[in-house]
């Protein structure tokens, strides 16, 4: 239950825009959970989703990107190619890859 309202108050922050204070809960929350649960839980996977996106925000597109990607391996793997999960870490990763694209022809 804790570990659910501390999740819940990083997405608060994600949307306070206060990003260092989420990635900081998010991470926090990982280390609890992964006392506990294996790796490819559903917890463990959504915060883990959900550091990836904060790296994101952050502009962290390289730590963002090697996350998802894994994310994304784990998930087909353990769901298969078309659940709701699985097609949201397609999502995720697209994103991410068309903002790095997008930085880096800015840089250009």
């Amino acid at each position: 239950m804790t570990m659910n309202i501390l999740g819940n108050v990083a997405v608060c922050h994600i949307g306070l825009g206060d990003l260092g204070s989420a990635k900081d809960t998010i991470e926090d929350v990982l280390r609890s959970l992964r006392e506990n649960m294996p790796e490819n839980s559903p917890a463990v996977l959504n915060q883990r989703a959900n550091l990836a996106s904060v790296y994101m925000r952050m502009g962290r597109l390289e730590e963002a990107r090697s996350l998802n990607e894994s994310l994304l391996m784990t998930m087909r793997e353990q769901y298969g190619e078309n659940h709701p999960d699985t097609l949201r870490m397609v999502n995720n990763l697209a994103a991410t890859n068309s903002r790095q694209d997008s930085t880096q022809s800015e840089a250009h």
